[in-house]
């Protein structure tokens, strides 16, 4: 497998790292995040599945056009 070098690659580590970001003060600010109105949750629980949406759209244009999936990487599943 080739490693990538593109910018669909580093848009993928960069809404990697900001999804990272946005779980730790998720659970960091968790007593205020439950005092938010009905609202409020609403439009943070949608942003959220929308950037993760994309994160995952993202991976599945990089296993398609370079074969790269990042659990190959950990070889997590051939320990079972």
């Amino acid at each position: 497998m080739n490693f990538p070098i593109t910018p669909s690659f580093f848009s993928l580590v960069t809404t990697g790292i900001l999804l990272l970001i946005i779980f730790y003060l998720f659970i960091k600010n968790w007593k205020p995040i439950l005092k938010l109105n009905y609202y409020q949750k609403m439009i943070l629980l949608t942003l959220i599945s929308i950037s993760v949406g994309i994160h995952g759209n993202i991976h599945l244009g990089l296993e398609n056009s370079y074969d790269f999936n990042p659990l190959n990487l950990l070889d997590f599943f051939e320990l079972f």
